[in-house]
């Protein structure tokens, strides 16, 4: 679904309403495959996602918060902050 999403050259950074990116989504919850193929469709890694309390989430602050290691590695490769 992703690759088609791409190769109809949809926008690899299109938030969703509350303001989710894939690429925050795909850190959220641990997809290191997906991010690595939003990565490589030169989506930003550190656009930042505002949650409900004004907090501003980036991908790489919440794959640390919830403990996924692998996608923080690709993040901080990717030249996240």
């Amino acid at each position: 679904c992703l690759e088609r999403l791409i190769a109809a050259r949809c926008s690899v950074d299109q938030a969703e309403n509350d303001g989710a990116t894939p690429a925050y989504i795909a850190s959220q919850n641990g997809h290191v495959e997906c991010l690595e193929r939003l990565i490589a469709a030169r989506c930003n890694v550190n656009q930042p996602w505002k949650a409900p309390s004004g907090r501003l989430w980036t991908p790489l602050a919440k794959a640390r918060a919830n403990g996924h290691h692998d996608v923080v590695a690709v993040l901080k490769r990717a030249g996240a902050q």
